[in-house]
């Protein structure tokens, strides 16, 4: 009896070693055609924190798709979003990256229960599909859109602010990535720059 548990302890051990090993090689950067690593396979995967280090940490490269603030967060360095990761296993919806300055009320409802401001000398945006988000526009009841205060910086396709104020300017690298940007959920007291 004693060598049946010992056996079936050390069958458990090496499926959960072997399931985590999966995992940290399915957060491997993927090389492209071109020869750079930028995709990442980190679906369903999330980051909350209330620090510039760990909004910092979750937008890396290597990072999960989406940071949940659980505070203000002013960072005294530039925050770059990095790397172009999925959300779901669905490949076909493409890449995402969001910045979530909102927490919800939690248990299934979707209200929002409290808005994050972000404050940085700029955002550095470099992943495709990248949305600052201060929740959807019918969960916020009465609660004031949160406030970036940064110039935004976007070498990206598809870039996107919902309900948020950016006092900043919005720069573009390139005429492309201003086409492809979606602003009209946003306040933003600045200028949209195309470099």
């Amino acid at each position: 009896m004693k060598k049946l548990l010992t056996a079936i302890s050390a069958l458990a051990l090496v499926a959960v070693l072997g399931a985590c090993g999966s995992r940290e090689e399915a957060n491997e950067p993927t090389t492209t055609d071109a020869g750079t690593s930028t995709d990442v396979d980190t679906r369903a995967t999330s980051v909350v924190g209330n620090t510039a280090e760990e909004l910092q940490a979750a937008m890396a490269a290597d990072g999960p798709w989406v940071f949940g603030a659980t505070a203000d967060i002013d960072s005294d360095d530039v925050i770059t979003v990095d790397g172009n990761v999925y959300k779901t296993n669905d490949e076909s919806l493409g890449y995402t990256r969001k910045i979530g300055l909102y927490s919800r009320v939690g248990n299934g409802d979707r209200t929002i229960a409290s808005v994050f401001n972000l404050t940085a000398p700029s955002i550095v945006v470099n992943a495709e599909n990248t949305m600052i988000m201060g929740g959807e526009v019918e969960n916020l009841g009465d609660l004031d859109w949160p406030v970036v205060d940064a110039d935004i910086y976007v070498n990206a396709n598809g870039f996107e602010l919902i309900s948020v104020i950016v006092n900043g300017d919005i720069i573009f690298s390139s005429q492309a990535y201003a086409d492809s940007a979606n602003l009209d959920g946003a306040t933003v007291n600045g200028e949209q720059i195309v470099e």
